[in-house]
């Protein structure tokens, strides 16, 4: 998989052979297609491994006795911390997005991965206007709001607008949200 992703960062999806995966991972054409049947299957495979690498862990957040502010804060910690890892493969991911506007299939595993970190947000967001920690706001703008700060910094970052540090522009955008909605 860390062979198809430099790969297919530097030539892109359409241009990548599944020679050049192959010579890039090190292992032979044969044994790709052993796990794999077609370059389709791959970018698949690909998009899973990207897009529910950190879901374990946000799972467990939500399903903590803790605070709904401090699930809140440690799912937006995870978030970050995943956005910063996921940086180096942004022309891959980029590559994706413009895949999902043109591929259903996947249109809708895209779908499904943000609306999966929509409702773990919209959960935390309601418990914490249950127990009194938020303000009744709406929950799903809310994670509209959370779920497009992280993907436009990303996005701004990946275009090289200036003065865009990806960390601190996460972290500051996201304690913004955090105390506009506190009680």
């Amino acid at each position: 998989m860390n062979g198809a992703i430099r790969a297919f960062a530097r030539k892109g999806f359409k241009e990548t052979s599944m020679d050049e995966i192959a010579s890039e991972s090190g292992v032979s054409k044969g044994a790709i297609y052993w796990y794999y049947r077609s370059k389709d299957e791959l970018i698949m495979e690909l998009m899973d491994t990207f897009f529910g690498s950190g879901m374990p862990e946000l799972r467990a957040i939500v399903e903590s006795s803790r605070p709904a502010s401090l699930q809140l804060q440690d799912f937006l910690d995870l978030a970050v911390a995943e956005t910063k890892k996921m940086m180096q493969f942004r022309p891959v991911l980029q590559e994706l997005y413009v895949l999902a506007l043109r591929d259903n299939s996947i249109k809708k595993i895209t779908r499904k991965e943000f609306e999966a970190y929509h409702t773990i947000l919209e959960s935390i967001i309601k418990k914490g206007i249950e127990g009194g920690e938020f303000k009744n706001v709406e929950p799903h703008h809310v994670a509209n709001s959370i779920i497009s700060l992280m993907e436009g910094t990303a996005l701004m970052w990946s275009l090289g607008i200036k003065d865009i540090d990806v960390n601190e522009q996460l972290i500051n955008g996201t304690n913004f949200i955090i105390s506009a909605i506190k009680a």
